[in-house]
């Protein structure tokens, strides 16, 4: 049974990811809770205000897109409630901390992050990466995958893979990428690169994630 998310990650076109961007702190320095908003105080962060990215993690959350445009986001999802709907997987890895800016309760931090969407999901199985490439493979669907890096400035080079057809070998390619590319973000020499922005939104109840 599929099962809402209660972490939204944001669009590239949100004012809050192109409005905000921050700069690490240090992790043992004072912080300031707000009043159950989160690190940030009543009034919330401000841009250029320094960050503690404590928290790491590796999550996917799958998500529906209708006509409309409208997206929604589940910690799984299956194929029942993907209907008529574009489908599509969000794999992040990243460091973060918990905040709030203009009064929402968001993450702010570094991500690497791998997205996949198809214009249909066929299958009983649950909606994933590897099986929306098979069903792209199989031209059950149209699919489209990318990378992407969100406050970090460093150079990637040539580990961003060149963009190809959906299929299985695509999606062995991409991940292979995605992995260098985590290692690279996140090893000895990226916290010199970091930029923090908000990544996403927390819904009611989602506490610290």
């Amino acid at each position: 049974m599929s099962e809402k998310a209660l972490y939204e990650p944001l669009s590239a076109g949100d004012p809050l990811f192109s409005g905000y961007r921050f700069r690490t702190g240090d992790p043992g320095g004072p912080q300031t809770e707000g009043l159950g908003l989160g690190l940030g105080g009543e009034n919330g962060l401000q841009p250029g205000d320094p960050v503690a990215l404590d928290q790491h993690y590796v999550r996917a959350v799958a998500f529906t897109r209708e006509a409309s445009g409208k997206v929604s986001w589940f910690n799984s999802l299956f194929s029942a409630q993907a209907s008529g709907k574009s489908v599509g997987v969000l794999q992040e890895a990243k460091s973060f901390m918990v905040g709030t800016v203009d009064g929402q309760q968001v993450e702010i931090g570094v991500a690497v992050l791998l997205k996949i969407e198809a214009t249909s999901f066929k299958s009983e199985a649950q909606v994933s990466v590897a099986n929306i490439a098979a069903e792209a493979q199989l031209g059950l669907s149209r699919a489209e995958m990318e990378i992407s890096v969100r406050g970090y400035t460093g150079a990637l080079g040539d580990m961003l893979p060149a963009p190809s057809e959906v299929d299985l070998t695509s999606y062995t390619t991409y991940l292979n990428a995605f992995e260098r590319i985590q290692k690279h973000v996140f090893g000895p020499g990226g916290a010199a690169q970091y930029s923090p922005v908000v990544l996403g939104k927390l819904r009611a109840g989602a506490g610290g994630d």
